[in-house]
């Protein structure tokens, strides 16, 4: 992956720190560094998808008990091109404070959220939404 950066640094380098190149190899070196800078993006962005499949499956074989947990109401879900996957759906919760957007993989957590009109406890690692539940109101009640 990070070949293809030093690839477009040195290409780039050579030609803009060379005077003596024709104007067919400078549009060349600066053109082949653009293909490289792509090609490392598209490297990159392949890295952290994985990365983040990777910390789903992780997280999503933990107890409730482990995760990070807050009490929030549902606003929507983001439905602009994803960022990393498509595997990832984008789903946002107002935790009182302000807007939390978590990034879930589980498409039948995504459903359940949906279905959830109240305010649900939203369990959560990192930037991963893991798991929603209704909130239980007697017990905040009761405190």
């Amino acid at each position: 992956m990070y070949i293809h950066l030093m690839i477009a640094l040195t290409s780039w380098l050579i030609a803009a720190l060379l005077p003596t190149l024709s104007n067919s190899l400078y549009v060349s070196f600066m053109f082949f560094g653009l293909i490289s800078f792509v090609l490392f993006i598209k490297d990159f962005l392949q890295s952290v998808n994985q990365r983040l499949t990777l910390q789903a499956y992780e997280a999503e074989s933990k107890n409730r008990a482990d995760l990070s947990s807050f009490s929030g109401t549902f606003i929507r879900i983001n439905n602009e091109a994803p960022l990393f996957s498509k595997d990832f759906v984008q789903v946002v919760f107002y935790n009182g404070e302000m807007e939390v957007p978590l990034f879930c993989r589980n498409m039948d957590v995504v459903k359940k959220v949906l279905d959830l009109q109240s305010e649900v406890v939203v369990y959560y690692e990192g930037y991963l939404l893991i798991d929603v539940d209704y909130k239980d109101v007697s017990k905040s009640k009761a405190n």
